[in-house]
């Protein structure tokens, strides 16, 4: 299949909870964030270099990205899966200073030819605003939700489709996070 040409649109955006054993992480199945906006993944961080033999001779840099997701509205299993809001036996959710878990965070991108699907592999979103206005019209308001992209425990931070990825692979998506096989294994 020939490779896109452009890109356009969101859809198909989950998360899936991170759990970490020994250093070494395991998702969870991905739950749906139905009504995705708009998502923007800024690179950020800071390389060092170290000079020797007149060159720079080790460079390492941080892989970061600075994440703005905004949703339609955040789903209830996200304020408690995620976010670590308890529910009370009146069913109210409270805010529970717990530090938030983090996810993997997958969504799609249109393409004219076929869709380009992404996996940050290591999320730590904070809480969101809270945010209201006064207005006659029925405009809906959405929910922006911010979160640090950071690199996985083999050193990877996202990830995402190309236009001969495996067809088992791509499929499966949305169900399980994608994990990294090396070429020939």
């Amino acid at each position: 299949m020939p490779e896109n040409k452009v890109k356009f649109g969101l859809k198909k955006c989950y998360y899936a909870v991170i759990t970490e054993n020994d250093g070494a992480f395991s998702y969870g199945t991905p739950v749906a964030i139905p009504g995705a906006v708009s998502l923007a993944a800024n690179k950020s961080g800071d390389s060092e270099a170290f000079e020797a033999d007149d060159k720079d001779f080790w460079v390492v840099s941080s892989a970061q990205y600075d994440i703005t997701l905004e949703v339609a509205k955040l789903p209830e299993s996200f304020f408690t899966d995620v976010l670590m809001y308890t529910a009370d036996a009146k069913g109210v959710l409270w805010e529970s200073g717990a530090e938030c878990k983090r996810i993997a965070l997958l969504f799609e991108q249109n393409g004219d030819q076929k869709p380009t699907r992404y996996a940050f592999l290591n999320c730590l979103p904070s809480l969101p605003n809270v945010e209201a206005e006064t207005s006659k019209k029925k405009t809906p308001k959405s929910t922006s939700i911010s979160m640090v992209a950071t690199e996985d425990p083999n050193g990877r931070t996202l990830a995402f489709s190309k236009s001969d990825t495996d067809a088992t692979v791509y499929n499966g998506w949305f169900t399980a996070v994608p994990t990294y096989t090396a070429v020939g294994g």
